[in-house]
C-alpha cells in the first residue's frame, strides 16, 4: 500500500508544495537553516516541515508552527517572528497568484490555513517518511 500512498503524495500534493516550498524569486542566496536529523532547508521549506510536524492540519497558528521549528532546527536557528510571518504571507501571495486551482495555503490572522486536502495528505506522507529516517533530500 506504501507504494500506491507515496504515489498519490507525489502526484497530487507535490506540486503545490514545491512551488510553495521555493518562495518568490530573490535577488540574493536564501539563509541555509540546519535541521536537527541533518541537511538544511531555507525558510520556506522550514515552514513546510513545520506545518507538517505540527499536523499537519487545516488551521496551524503562529505558535504552534514556531514550536515545531524549535524542535525541527538546530539551537540557533529559530527565525524572528517578522520572518515567518513575512514569509507565511509570501507564501500566501504566491498561491493566490500563480496557482491555478482555489488557493490551497492562506495566512490569516496569524495562522497558516491549508485547504487542499492533497496539500495535507503530502505534508502527512512527507512527516512520516522523514520519522522513517528518510533525508529531507530524499522526501523534498
Amino acid at each position: 500500500m506504501d507504494p500506491i500512498l507515496e504515489d498519490v503524495a507525489k502526484n497530487s500534493g507535490f506540486p503545490t508544495y514545491d512551488r510553495l516550498k521555493r518562495g518568490p524569486q530573490t535577488r540574493t542566496d536564501r539563509k541555509p537553516r540546519k535541521l536537527r536529523h541533518g541537511g538544511s532547508v531555507d525558510i520556506y521549506q522550514a515552514i513546510m516541515l513545520a506545518a507538517a510536524y505540527a499536523g499537519p492540519k487545516v488551521r496551524t497558528e503562529y505558535d504552534d508552527l514556531r514550536s515545531s521549528l524549535r524542535d525541527l532546527l538546530v539551537d540557533g536557528e529559530l527565525p524572528q517572528k517578522n520572518e515567518i510571518t513575512s514569509s507565511c504571507g509570501h507564501m500566501s501571495a504566491i498561491a493566490k497568484k500563480d496557482l491555478s486551482h482555489a488557493e490551497p495555503i492562506e495566512w490569516h490572522d496569524d495562522a497558516l490555513i491549508i485547504s487542499d486536502p492533497f496539500l495535507l495528505f503530502f505534508l502527512r506522507w512527507q512527516r512520516d517518511s522523514l520519522s522513517k529516517g528518510a533525508s529531507v533530500s530524499q522526501v523534498v
